[in-house]
């Protein structure tokens, strides 16, 4: 069983005539979480020091269009927005979700369907 006092900060926020209570509590409690639980962080920005494999992703045809306003798509992770420019695509399952034109442009290529 784990004793530990934690000191919390308490502070509000106010947005759009609404008020939140936001507590920020100290890292040791992200880190006694994890500790407990025994699941492993891995954080943004960070590459762990793992053994990793190489794999090089299967090349999969998937149905793309670039679209020339702004737009809001549900993706798998919820909803998204995209600018105008950037593209509409669709996997295998029928799942959608967009690309950033620039992104778009640098890991893609377009496949002649004639």
């Amino acid at each position: 069983m784990y004793l530990f006092s934690i000191k919390m900060k308490i502070k509000y926020c106010s947005k759009k005539n609404l008020t939140f209570k936001v507590i920020q509590l100290p890292a040791i409690v992200s880190f006694i979480t994890h500790s407990i639980y025994k699941m492993l962080l891995f954080t943004k920005g960070t590459v762990p020091d793992l053994k990793f494999k190489l794999a090089i992703k299967k090349l999969i045809p998937i149905r793309c269009i670039p679209i020339p306003e702004a737009f809001e798509v549900e993706t798998l992770e919820g909803k998204m927005q995209g600018k105008a420019g950037d593209w509409l695509m669709i996997g295998v399952q029928s799942e959608m979700w967009l690309c950033d034109k620039d992104i778009f442009e640098q890991t893609y290529d377009l496949v002649d369907d004639n």
